[in-house]
């Protein structure tokens, strides 16, 4: 009989402190509060790209981006990142033909087009300048010595046609 009365009494007092007859607030931690002041939420969206400028010129990024694909002609404006030329070359050597590269702006040139072009277009071209350029808007030059998948722009030699 005594074995069924320290049952009785523990599965008692088991039940009391499990059922919460307990006082909660000595279970619980308080925390002080703290006042966030966060900055407000960033937009996500990407930023809006200009594809045409006022004079009907393409931007670079602009050009790159757009649906109209390959083959046709185009005017690009930019600034001009970098130019390789092949007057300096050594005799013999092999070279691959001139080029410049454009971007929409020197100081986040994140979008770049290359631009090949005859020595004689190149000569007038300074790194650094704006320009707006004329020519074909392929996926590899007629050297087939540039391929590109996002496109670039050949300028053809000027012919005489006496």
């Amino acid at each position: 009989m005594n074995r069924m009365w320290f049952f009785l009494l523990s599965a008692l007092l088991t039940c009391a402190v499990g059922c919460g007859l307990v006082d909660e607030e000595e279970q619980t931690v308080k925390r002080p509060r703290v006042a966030v002041n966060l900055p407000p939420t960033p937009s996500l969206a990407p930023p809006e790209k200009v594809e045409l400028l006022q004079d009907g010129s393409y931007t670079v990024a602009g050009l790159i981006q757009s649906e109209e694909g390959f083959g046709r002609g185009v005017r690009v404006s930019g600034q001009v990142l970098e130019k390789h030329s092949c007057r300096d070359a050594t005799a013999g050597s092999l070279c691959p033909p001139s080029y410049f590269i454009l971007v929409d702006s020197l100081e986040v040139p994140e979008t770049q087009l290359l631009v090949v072009a005859p020595e004689e277009v190149l000569e007038g071209i300074e790194e650094g300048s704006q320009e707006i350029v004329s020519g074909l808007f392929v996926q590899w030059s007629r050297s087939k010595w540039y391929v590109r998948s996002e496109g670039m722009i050949e300028i053809f030699p000027e012919t005489d046609a006496d």
